[in-house]
């Protein structure tokens, strides 16, 4: 496939405006309808069961990005399809989570096929949904027996410095805080949606100056930096990302993301 452009877009308040889990008609057609050469890229924080609907919507056979880049999916040709993984180390996952005792209210992990967490949390389960997984609950640290792919806290803001630092004290890991909300999430340091990205970007052998990018939060910010035409959805949380990209012309509950690749693309 020669591909004339790669365009990396993250899922949720981006593609989706935030709480939806259906693309609008005017988004669905705008995809499904890309001429051939053009690569849409998913990007999210979310792992592959959360982003399943919207990739089958979108009849979409190209690499996506699930775990804020922990994983790389290319699924293309079906009967060999490759994933890419970086799970936690559970010696550093446990190490933060004995610290964060006292000073977190609930802790959700997950590994591949299971779900753990010290209290049910209903918003988070919109973005790590059950959907097959085995669930448990109790002391996430006795619980989990390997490497996680990802792992969220609950806390009040007043704790965020200290649970930062307690990670970073940690060789494998850090912590990223989420736009307007009171839950953080731990990364891999090196390891995002950035470096994701420039993976993709190498093996499909497409330069910088063919890749557009579009993103919400934090979390996007290295991926923009790979592109050569980024942007911040106008409707954005993230000051970092303001900051430093210009915004779509429409937000999210706009369509945004199409509207400004019809624009830019003239298609």
């Amino acid at each position: 496939m020669q591909i004339k452009k790669l365009i990396a877009v993250d899922l949720d308040g981006t593609l989706l405006p935030r709480g939806e889990s259906e693309l609008s008609p005017f988004s669905r057609e705008f995809f499904r309808n890309l001429p051939y050469g053009y690569l849409l890229v998913l990007t999210s924080g979310r792992p592959y069961r959360a982003m399943k609907k919207t990739i089958q919507e979108l009849g979409n056979n190209a690499p996506f990005v699930c775990y804020n880049g922990q994983e790389i999916h290319f699924p293309d040709p079906p009967d060999r399809e490759e994933i890419e993984r970086h799970s936690f180390p559970l010696r550093d996952v446990v190490s933060f989570l004995k610290k964060a005792e006292g000073h977190i209210e609930l802790v959700q992990a997950e590994n591949e096929d299971g779900i753990f967490y010290s209290e049910k949390d209903l918003f988070l389960q919109r973005y790590f949904p059950i959907l097959g997984m085995k669930e448990k609950a109790g002391d996430v640290i006795e619980l989990l027996e390997e490497n996680p792919m990802s792992v969220v806290v609950r806390h009040k803001d007043e704790e965020s410095q200290y649970l930062l630092r307690i990670a970073e004290e940690q060789p494998g890991i850090s912590l990223r805080h989420w736009n307007t909300c009171p839950y953080s999430e731990l990364y891999i340091p090196g390891i995002h949606k950035g470096s994701a990205l420039k993976t993709i970007m190498e093996r499909f052998l497409v330069p910088k100056e063919d890749v557009i990018a579009i993103g919400d939060g934090t979390n996007d910010f290295e991926m923009l930096q790979e592109a050569g035409l980024a942007f911040a959805m106008k409707d954005s949380p993230s000051e970092k990302l303001c900051a430093a990209f210009p915004k779509t012309d429409y937000p999210s509950v706009e369509d945004g993301v199409a509207r400004q690749l019809k624009k830019i693309l003239g298609i």
